[in-house]
């Protein structure tokens, strides 16, 4: 199994990439969110995790930024007729923490507008992973300490990445912004 491809970008389309490696003499075409692809520039070097999937029809490469990138995306595809097309398109729209907090929070609405998802399959999304990105039970705290640090100059997805690193039992608003900011 493969898990990554490091290489000279070669390609990029809307939302496909070829990763030249062997000096030059092996292009692989991966198919990655869209709005990663803007994002590159050919010529550079990147550094893509991969999922493969084998069908009857053949492999398909998904690449992802980076491992938590890929996790994310083979839980939703763990989910019944969930797709890899539509774990691609919503990872396209959202970052990995705005997802696990969609998720967690149980917003079915914001799930079900992205393109292709749909009030039915945002449903049963939230139903399988809902308890694995459960979000801490105090959810007003969680959104003032993320509107804190986020205006004090830190980026959105370090600082959810860090207050989910965070345990918040027995502590409290201060408490929990004093020791992300030790982290960040």
């Amino acid at each position: 199994m493969l898990d990554y491809v490091k290489g000279k970008l070669k390609h990029k389309q809307r939302n496909r990439i070829v990763v030249e490696v062997f000096n030059a003499s092996l292009g692989i075409n991966v198919r990655v969110p869209d709005n990663w692809v803007a994002e590159l520039n050919v010529g550079d070097t990147v550094c893509v995790y991969l999922y493969m999937m084998v069908r009857e029809s053949g492999i398909d490469l998904y690449g992802f930024r980076d491992m938590r990138q890929r996790e994310v995306f083979e839980d939703i595809i763990s989910v019944p007729n969930v797709g890899p097309e539509t774990a691609i398109r919503i990872l396209a729209e959202l970052s990995v923490d705005e997802f696990t907090h969609i998720v967690g929070s149980g917003n079915e609405r914001m799930l079900a507008s992205i393109r292709g998802v749909g009030p039915k399959k945002a449903e049963r999304i939230i139903f399988h992973l809902r308890d694995k990105y459960k979000l801490p039970e105090r959810r007003d705290d969680w959104d003032t300490a993320v509107e804190v640090l986020t205006n004090l100059g830190f980026e959105r997805q370090k600082v959810w990445k860090v207050l989910q690193e965070i345990n918040w039992k027995d502590k409290d608003l201060e408490a929990i912004i004093k020791e992300a900011l030790a982290k960040l």
